[in-house]
């Protein structure tokens, strides 16, 4: 099955932590994927050993979701 933006997935992420969500972005030889705020790291290759394909990788295309309102860090924390 090939797997794009938008899918969700259940997998183990790049400590070996099962982890399960939407995917946000498909990079070079990782994939993020979000649960709720919390992003997290798997590789191609262990979502290719479960038997999933992406869509060939254009470097010139960075494929994201657009971070909406709700997604993006608040600024509650003033280190200064």
């Amino acid at each position: 099955m090939e797997l794009n933006i938008g899918d969700s997935v259940q997998t183990n992420d790049c400590h070996g932590q099962p982890v399960s969500g939407e995917i946000s972005q498909l990079l070079e030889r990782t994939v993020i994927v979000t649960e709720k705020e919390q992003r997290f790291v798997v590789a191609k290759k262990v979502l290719r050993q479960e038997g999933y394909t992406f869509p060939p990788f254009n470097k010139k295309i960075l494929t994201s979701i657009p971070i909406t309102q709700e997604q993006a860090p608040s600024d509650s924390h003033n280190w200064m």
